[in-house]
């Protein structure tokens, strides 16, 4: 399980060109919206311990993407990892073949359904399972806000961050047809939104 609690989730942002602080001499200077990102997340940890002794431990992260570019058209993407483990009997990854992800925007619930293609590190085989998980949102938003500025010969290059989070308890099913992973509630679970921009200040000279 530490290969999937290891991921972390990445910093969000959303930013105001007011926040920055342009020098008077602006007209020389050029501004360059270089990243703007909003992202829904949705993850969850699984663990149970069966008849046997024997514990699973079960991860999931899934995110909605939308890159809105420097004012072009918005590209939507949806990313799915999960990971399955059997204490010294199973450990796999796994990736969607087909789901479909649905995160609100106010962060109260979402939903993961579809197929999955898992390969198992230990018998080095491969193996599908069927997910149905719903999180609701269990407590208030959590929000935090973040901004760094880097300058160097002339560039200035802004990131101001914006993150809002929910935890959350997520339940359903991760099944390979006759197991069930995941036979009880999440141990921990959250919900969250955010919106990312990178914006850089330089001489034209330089930027050109």
């Amino acid at each position: 399980m530490r290969r999937y609690l290891a991921l972390l989730l990445a910093l969000f942002v959303l930013a105001s060109v007011s926040l920055l602080e342009v020098p008077k001499s602006s007209e020389a200077r050029g501004l360059f919206a270089d990243l703007h990102l909003h992202d829904l997340v949705a993850t969850a940890s699984f663990s149970s311990i069966d008849e046997l002794g024997i514990q699973t431990d079960v991860f999931v992260y899934t995110t909605e993407e939308i890159d809105l570019g420097a004012g072009g058209k918005p590209e939507s993407n949806t990313f799915v990892l999960m990971g399955i483990e059997k204490s010294n009997i199973l450990s796999a990854e796994c990736g969607p073949l087909a789901a479909d992800v649905q995160i609100s925007g106010t962060l109260d619930a979402a939903t993961l359904t579809g197929t999955f293609d898992c390969f198992d590190f230990f018998s080095e085989t491969s193996f599908g399972v069927s997910v149905n998980l719903t999180w609701t949102a269990t407590g208030a938003p959590r929000t935090t806000h973040v901004r760094d500025i880097q300058s160097s010969f002339g560039v200035i290059d802004v990131t101001l961050t914006n993150a809002t989070s929910r935890p959350a308890v997520a339940s359903g099913s991760v099944s390979d047809g006759s197991i069930n992973f995941t036979p009880n509630s999440s141990v921990s679970a959250d919900i969250s939104r955010a919106s990312a921009v990178s914006l850089i200040v330089c001489a034209r000279s330089v930027c050109q």
